[in-house]
């Protein structure tokens, strides 16, 4: 899906807001490490598939009339099916979000827009963004990250876990280029003049 990049974030922006730069996440840098879940996915697939065969051709060859639990058990296998399924599609759910995200850096904070079948914009003011974190890969690509936001999960083992997590613009091209903008608008909002 090409979608127009500088007309997404131009939506967003306030009547004294100056774009200063935008970009895309390359959506094949990011599902490139999602191999190994689709390869768990194929694993996950082939053992529920095995093991519901198997179970119905042991019911299906058996001479002694079979409980309703011989019956039900193969089916127990459906779970780890749908498992299977979700770990193999989760490379091409991964790039169509990655494809639908596009970066900005204005001139009073950066933003980053999810356009899928709902539009989430993520704003982040300038004046809150503390150390700026680049990472820089060897094909040139890499990311910035602007903020760390807490989350909670919670499950019947644990409770409630509190947790970190980073936040920016993730496998973009010209890295560079992106963090000297990002810094010359951080230093021009907190000195109060403009870019």
């Amino acid at each position: 899906m090409d979608i127009d990049v500088k007309q997404l974030i131009r939506a967003e922006l306030d009547s004294d807001e100056e774009l200063l730069w935008e970009g895309q996440p390359k959506a094949k840098v990011a599902t490139g490490g999602n191999v190994v879940l689709f390869l768990f996915g194929v694993i996950f697939i082939a053992f529920s598939l095995f093991w519901t065969t198997t179970l119905l051709e042991d019911n299906a060859r058996s001479v002694f009339p079979t409980s309703v639990m011989d019956k039900i058990f193969p089916f127990f296998s459906i779970p780890f099916m749908a498992v299977g399924v979700g770990l193999l599609f989760s490379p091409l759910w991964i790039y169509r979000k990655t494809e639908n995200t596009v970066y900005g850096i204005t001139s009073k904070r950066c933003m980053i827009i999810v356009n899928g079948r709902t539009k989430k914009v993520q704003s982040y003011d300038h004046t809150k963004i503390g150390n700026i974190e680049k990472v820089q890969y060897s094909n040139g690509y890499g990311d910035i990250l602007l903020a760390k936001e807490q989350y909670t999960t919670s499950d019947d083992s644990h409770g409630t876990e509190v947790r970190m997590r980073s936040v920016g613009f993730l496998n973009i091209p010209n890295v560079n280029e992106a963090e000297r903008q990002l810094k010359a608008a951080v230093r021009c909002e907190i000195q109060g003049r403009k870019l």
